[in-house]
């Protein structure tokens, strides 16, 4: 049989296909990702490679899968609606954490809500000694009490985090078969499985992402492996890991935080080898996607690892390569928050943004909240001789983007603005029309809709300038 090797990485927003045959031919295609069933997506992608290679898709010897499903969940907050069972005492585990800010001389910006919420998290009587003796029994009753309030609350799955459990299994090993039985076909993720090491919060919270991950990833997988089967792919599926080795589909569907960095991993590989056939053997890699943008480093060859990592915040006690994902891709959302500053991500548009006629957009498919790729699209029309000493000209006059188009164009006078935003570069003060003042707010709003002034004030979440005014609204 001839040699048909196939890689497909499925992101928020593009799945990228890629086949090489037997005479070492490179094959690619691409196609939109599918949110709403990812796997149909990855079968498109195989369509596109059969009908350019002609090669049937029983005829493949190899199939990996790189995929920014869990990536994308972790960084845009879309998790499944998980609780936790810990120790009596224990419930505020998540909460308390240990006790570090990430930004200690900043009081304003929040720090991230637990994976988890407190009311989901439930103690149970029962405590495991040090060395792994048993101080006090487990108390079924508490746990079934726990099973009732989390099938009460809607739980998609279940944490199961006690203490010393890497020594001595035992109690969360019965905590699951009592949960089996009160929260039917519910998943349920033990500590001792997934982070079997000692410091029960970097515990809990691995072990919090991977119960939190299990509906939306083990769902995918399951999916994934019965098309599969049905469009004749004979041979297994591997999933690419964070650590930049690869999993059988049944494996990557019990820990799906292991594949929290998948297909940014797999682009870190990717660059490495490239590196290598160069003659670089020191890299800087970049991956910029729809919905992240991913950088690691790859020194004398290889990868950096690093044994534990932060995702969103949250601690990940597994082996990883060391990537930094950053929710600014090319379809992040931007928005004005509660101080006027201009945020991007790390909300994305994705793959279905909804459609919109008016605008600068990058593409067909346009969302009715400004992207990156608006902004992007709109800059190009910048004269290259311009230097950024130069004063750069007001935005064009937007397309009439109220809700009643025709009434916006019958007030709108000739060459003036209707009010609502329009992407420009670089950012100027909403207030003034000097295009000189400068803040991160950015989208002309309606100078009518707020009688307001520029101050160069220090904003709690930067030093720059930014606009002080009361409440806008868009004409």
């Amino acid at each position: 049989m001839a040699q048909a090797r196939v890689g497909i990485d499925v992101g928020g927003t593009f799945t990228d296909a890629v086949l090489v045959d037997s005479d070492n031919r490179l094959h690619i295609g691409k196609v939109a990702s599918t949110p709403s069933d990812i796997s149909v997506g990855f079968v498109r992608g195989l369509d596109v490679l059969e009908e350019r290679s002609g090669i049937a898709a029983g005829e493949l010897t190899y199939l990996a899968h790189g995929t920014t499903v869990a990536t994308n969940a972790i960084v845009q907050r879309r998790l499944a609606r998980s609780g936790l069972i810990t120790n009596d005492g224990f419930r505020d585990l998540l909460e308390i954490g240990t006790q570090q800010r990430a930004h200690i001389y900043d009081l304003w910006t929040p720090e991230q809500p637990a994976v988890i919420s407190r009311e989901h998290c439930h103690g149970v009587r029962g405590r495991i000694a040090p060395d792994g003796s048993e101080l006090q029994p487990l108390s079924e009753d508490d746990v079934r009490a726990a099973a009732a309030a989390l099938r009460e609350a809607g739980a998609e799955s279940v944490a199961v985090v006690l203490l010393f459990s890497f020594l001595n299994p035992a109690h969360e090993r019965r905590v699951r078969r009592i949960l089996a039985a009160e929260l039917p076909g519910v998943p349920v993720t033990l500590s001792c499985e997934v982070a079997p090491e000692i410091r029960e919060y970097l515990r809990a919270s691995t072990t919090a992402l991977n119960a939190s991950l299990l509906p939306l990833v083990g769902s995918y997988l399951g999916r994934l492996a019965e098309v599969v089967a049905a469009r004749g792919v004979a041979v297994p599926v591997h999933l690419m890991c964070s650590n930049g080795g690869l999993a059988a589909a049944r494996a990557a569907a019990e820990l799906p935080v292991a594949l929290a960095t998948s297909g940014p991993a797999a682009g870190v590989i990717g660059a490495a080898r490239l590196g290598a056939l160069a003659g670089e053997s020191d890299l800087l890699t970049f991956d910029m996607g729809g919905t992240t943008a991913d950088v690691a480093v790859v020194i004398d060859g290889r990868p950096e690892v690093r044994h534990s990592g932060v995702l969103n915040g949250h601690p990940v006690n597994l082996s990883q390569l060391d990537v930094l994902c950053v929710g600014a891709g090319g379809g992040s959302l931007a928005r004005v928050d509660e101080f006027g500053a201009l945020l991007v991500g790390p909300q994305s548009a994705g793959a279905s943004p909804a459609r919109r006629r008016t605008g600068a957009a990058a593409s067909t498919r346009r969302s009715p909240t400004p992207m990156r790729c608006s902004a992007r699209s709109a800059s190009r029309g910048r004269s290259a001789a311009t230097s950024p000493s130069t004063p750069r000209p007001h935005a064009p006059p937007c397309s009439a983007r109220s809700p009643d188009r025709s009434a916006c164009r019958s007030r709108t006078p000739p060459g003036r603005s209707c009010g609502w935003p329009t992407p420009i570069w670089p950012p100027r003060c909403a207030w003034s029309p000097s295009p000189g003042a400068m803040t991160r707010a950015g989208w002309p709003w309606s100078r009518s809709a707020a009688r307001a002034r520029c101050t160069a004030v220090r904003s709690p979440r930067s030093w720059t300038y930014r606009a002080c005014s009361s409440r806008r609204t868009p004409a």
